[in-house]
């Protein structure tokens, strides 16, 4: 009241204490309390109001002494408020900038939304459905030709700073090489990596495959001349502008160009004459899967596979080529009445199909060598070569017999009903029998998919709401209303900050090592209810912790005798409380998702931890494949 004598004598009395406004209108709360006690004493004993007001500040004593007796008093308070809320102010800034950073995982999300293999795949898949619709409202639209390429490399080159050559040697292949290159180029990228034959053969191999080019091939054969693949990519490129042109599917290929299939032959007879035919892929995977050193978590997992798929498998072009132009040639030879040259040439897949065999390291290249060894045994039962069609009976059937084999019963179902994301990329085509089990690991990393994506939710809602409340506080400050930062006490602001990371974390080990709910052996598209659970446990949080906060903050105000709280005031006091409980609850659950994709990674020996960069359950065919292939050749 503009008249009350005790609002007149408070104000006198406090005025000292204007620098700290809460330890103002704490003390004069106190004195009001009291002053009120006495006036009512005195209105008992028969005074009117006004003179008992006159008399209970009369009671209360001097202005000035009693000033100086506050400030005396509460010294050590207002040293204390002061330094809070100067440390408030000056962590306000680092605080916000911790807090961004831990809302959202950010290398997660550039890393799902540049994958180019991941916006390529299963479109059903619910982990995905986030980064999909983001990724649409980029690009406007959401299919596998969206741009990736270039940005997951980006995104890979930034954690690691690589050098420029350690850039080369990670990423130059045929999509960034192969006509953007020029020759003097090429020459000075080959003399940067003298050091690396490995790299070397790969690039001159990789550049000889497109065309007959006979400096190329001449220095692939300089840079190892006991190598025979310069001859051998030389006679699939020559085989191949030997071929007759299809006019209708289903039509058998021809010796259109008798001279260049007997250049052809030449070259592969140099190339089987050498020591060895060492192919490049392989051991250059392997070196740039060393360079990246991928984190054993989920992007280090999708890094290692765009790393992989990658690698260009060039010669297994050549290797066909070759297969049908030798079976080819020795038909035509044999015609001629030259069978004892006719039969080397029905011979040579057993030299080079078992080279392509041994050097092989994942299941396309198996496939290539299934379909070789097949055309040279229908070849030979073509032409009625009973002894050549023996031998090549068992090779040929290996991979025809996988390729036939049905599914194994229900795979399609446990696929669906207990696989993860990874699982509709990479197992549907192995044609093996999959248990809960051996999907488990897969299954929890789409979990963790799930649960890194509501985490970020929560993160960001908070960070909206702080944005919110600044804007609010701001308006309130220009618009000159007296707002004041509260300065907690360090008790409550502890126990705050235990509570909302401590309940959080067990409520979610709760969810995550117990099975009350049920269904920890179901994917996340096919158990509803514990992806509804998860999902609510993720939104509830930040909005609880929010409430609890403005209830803390609006009793303090009642406290200090204010009824209604502006939204100035609000804000301003629920701007640490946000950023504090930004790095609790998402701080917390960020470092223990990380460490259940560490867990779940390191540990699982089905999925995860393939040498060459896909997965152990491709790889178990792949080897399975290879080593039956390898026990039906025939005896030399």
């Amino acid at each position: 009241m503009e008249h009350d004598p005790i609002e007149a004598k408070l104000t006198e009395c406090t005025d000292i204490l204007r620098d700290d406004p809460e330890l103002q209108l704490e003390t004069k709360a106190e004195l009001r309390s009291h002053l009120e006690s006495v006036r009512d004493d005195l209105i008992a004993e028969g005074k009117n109001e006004s003179e008992a007001l006159r008399e209970a500040c009369r009671r209360l004593g001097d202005s000035a002494e009693l000033s100086q007796s506050l400030l005396q008093a509460d010294f050590t308070r207002l040293k204390l408020h002061a330094k809070i809320r100067l440390f408030l102010r000056l962590m306000i800034l680092p605080m916000l900038l911790i807090a961004a950073y831990l809302a959202v995982d950010w290398r997660f999300f550039l890393t799902f939304l540049n994958s180019s293999i991941l916006n390529g795949g299963d479109p059903s898949a619910l982990p995905m459905a986030v980064p999909r619709f983001i990724r649409s409202l980029i690009y406007g639209k959401s299919t596998p030709d969206m741009p990736g390429g270039k940005d997951i490399q980006r995104q890979i080159g930034y954690h690691r700073n690589f050098t420029a050559k350690e850039w080369e040697l990670m990423f130059l292949d045929s999509g960034n090489l192969l006509g953007k290159y020029s020759d003097e180029q090429i020459r000075e990228l080959l003399k940067r990596h003298a050091d690396n034959p490995v790299f070397q053969g790969y690039i001159i191999s990789l550049l000889a495959s497109g065309e007959l080019r006979p400096e190329r091939l001449a220095a692939l054969r300089d840079l190892d001349p006991d190598n025979g693949l310069a001859d051998l990519m030389a006679a699939g490129l020559l085989a191949k502008l030997s071929f007759s042109k299809h006019t209708h599917r289903g039509q058998q290929v021809t010796i259109a160009d008798r001279a260049k299939m007997e250049r052809a032959m030449k070259h592969l007879r140099l190339s089987l004459e050498k020591p060895y035919i060492r192919r490049y892929p392989r051991d250059l995977m392997l070196q740039r899967l060393r360079l990246l050193n991928a984190a054993p978590d989920i992007c280090g997992y999708i890094e290692q596979l765009e790393i992989s798929s990658a690698i260009s498998i060039t010669d297994l072009t050549g290797f066909r080529n070759i297969s049908v132009g030798a079976v080819l040639w020795g038909e035509l030879l044999e015609k001629e009445g030259r069978k004892d040259e006719a039969a080397w040439y029905f011979e040579v897949w057993k030299n080079l199909l078992k080279t392509l065999n041994d050097s092989s390291f994942c299941l396309i290249e198996q496939l290539v060598v299934g379909t070789c060894l097949n055309y040279n045994y229908q070849a030979a039962l073509r032409r009625g070569d009973r002894r050549r069609a023996a031998e090549l009976k068992a090779p040929a059937a290996v991979v025809e017999t996988w390729r036939k084999s049905p599914d194994p019963e229900n795979h399609d179902k446990v696929l669906r009903r207990h696989g993860g994301l990874f699982t509709s990329y990479l197992l549907p085509a192995l044609k093996r029998k999959f248990t809960s089990d051996d999907l488990k690991s897969d299954r929890q990393i789409s979990y963790l998919i799930l649960e890194i994506f509501l985490c970020a939710v929560s993160g960001s809602y908070l960070l909206l709401m702080f944005l919110f409340h600044s804007i609010a506080a701001i308006i309130s400050r220009l618009r000159t209303r007296n707002n004041f930062l509260l300065a907690p006490e360090i008790k409550t602001l502890l126990k705050e900050f235990l509570l909302y990371l401590i309940l959080p974390l067990a409520l979610y080990l709760l969810l995550t090592r117990t099975d009350w709910i049920g269904g920890r052996e179901y994917a996340v598209k096919e158990n509803g209810w514990r992806t509804l659970i998860f999902s609510v446990y993720f939104l509830c949080i930040p909005i609880i912790y929010l409430a609890a906060a403005n209830r803390r903050i609006r009793r303090r105000m009642k406290q200090l005798g204010s009824e209604r709280i502006s939204y100035g005031q609000r804000g301003l006091n629920l701007l640490p409380v946000l950023l504090l409980g930004l790095i609790a609850v998402c701080g917390i659950m960020r470092l223990v998702i990380a460490g259940e994709q560490r867990y779940w990674i390191t540990r699982d020996h089905f999925f995860y931890g393939s040498p060459v960069g896909f997965s152990q359950a491709e790889d178990s065919v792949t080897n399975s494949l290879k080593e039956q292939h390898a026990r039906s050749w025939p005896k030399r």
